[in-house]
């Protein structure tokens, strides 16, 4: 059973949260995916399909690609960066109809479950599938067999599509997590935000890398360097490592972080801003869907006690709920995380690697004092991304 101790502390705090994950005035909300089966307690049945369009990222207009969500006889939820969010029960099926309607891929799609153990057939890789082309079809079908936060892209040679956009989230909830949330053990779902992270580079609205005044596409610049090293034509050794590094814009939720106004009084126009009532606690489920950029997080909220608990209390992840409730960070048993107690440390760890890319946290937020108190006993809690 998921233990209290460290919870139950909280209810006596206020918070109310302003992060730098800021999304502009019109943020992108994370919409549910369409489930079209006639038993969705037992089946999670929808469709995607992979197509072009144009998100507008911190006041540019930019090809991006997506998934979308497609059921059959239109409608769905908003395309966007990222695509639709998809949650899951232990034990449920998921019916995944997938289309590609991409132009100019000659690469192909797919959907990988990152972090979801399957049968190969559904797994989305270039070693167990062949590639969806542009106009063909693929359903995927697996059994949920244990809770986490894992999330899907393409695998097909994944470096273009992933990075323009063609990721999501996938919450795979706990058995035990409704009984949870009435106990007063984990924080209501009003107070659990999902929040993906990840980076893009884009030059007259067109996603890439410029090397020497050039926007190339990740898989030309890979393509490029293979070839290099090989000795064949059309290569350049020069560009090796110039697909690696994280691209220049942050993303959350898709959008561009911003802060208007002061961290104490920010304006309307900061996003994502949370205002959580008193006596509450928050919930992040947080996901790092770059490429290669890792996230370390911590929690500031200098405008109440300064000297206060600043924890993230980390309470699960890929691997579902922990027994017990923990800190990270700092030196313990002898081992040095290289990162400060109570902070979070996200790793991209590639995309065909097995790292973890989802952390669940819960954030004890001290009451307010002093110059806070003039604003209605409300608190301030921020999120910093280096």
């Amino acid at each position: 059973m998921f233990k209290s101790r460290f919870f139950r502390r909280a209810a006596a705090f206020v918070a109310l949260v302003t992060t730098l994950f800021t999304i502009p005035a019109l943020a992108n909300p994370l919409h549910r995916v369409t489930n079209v089966s006639p038993s969705p307690a037992l089946t999670n049945e929808f469709y995607l399909t992979a197509t072009n369009f144009i998100a507008n990222i911190n006041g540019t207009n930019v090809h991006a690609l997506i998934y979308m969500d497609d059921p059959p006889g239109g409608g769905g939820v908003a395309r966007q960066i990222p695509g639709p969010l998809i949650e899951l029960n232990v034990g449920q099926m998921v019916v995944c109809h997938f289309k590609n309607n991409l132009t100019n891929n000659i690469e192909g799609a797919s959907i990988h479950w990152h972090g979801i153990e399957l049968d190969n057939d559904s797994d989305g890789t270039a070693v167990t599938q062949d590639t969806v082309m542009p106009g063909q079809t693929y359903t995927y079908r697996f059994l949920v067999s244990r809770a986490g936060l894992f999330w899907y892209h393409s695998h097909m040679l994944p470096g273009t599509t992933t990075f323009g956009g063609m990721y999501g989230a996938i919450i795979v909830h706990d058995t035990n997590e409704t009984a949870l949330i009435a106990a007063n053990i984990l924080p209501s779902t009003n107070n659990t935000f999902p929040l993906l992270m990840t980076d893009v580079s884009f030059t007259n609205g067109v996603i890439g890398k410029v090397i020497t005044g050039t926007n190339y596409s990740l898989n030309t610049l890979l393509q490029l360097c293979e070839n290099g090293i090989l000795g064949l034509p059309n290569g350049d050794r020069n560009v090796c490592g110039a697909a690696g590094p994280p691209g220049d814009i942050f993303l959350c939720n898709g959008s561009v972080p911003r802060l208007s106004g002061t961290f104490c009084t920010p304006s309307s126009n900061s996003a994502p801003v949370f205002f959580i009532g008193k006596n509450q606690r928050i919930r992040l489920q947080l996901f790092d869907e770059s490429i290669s950029r890792n996230c370390y997080l911590t929690l500031h909220y200098p405008c109440s006690n300064p000297s206060g608990n600043t924890n993230l209390y980390h309470i699960g992840g890929q691997g579902g709920l922990l027994d017990n409730a923990v800190l990270d960070g700092g030196v313990q048993s002898g081992y040095d995380f290289k990162y400060a107690s109570g902070t979070i440390n996200l790793r991209h760890s590639g995309l065909d690697a097995i790292g973890e890319r989802g952390s669940d946290l819960v954030a004890i937020v001290i009451h307010c004092s002093g110059q806070c108190a003039e604003r209605s006993q409300q608190n301030a809690v921020r999120m910093s991304v280096a």
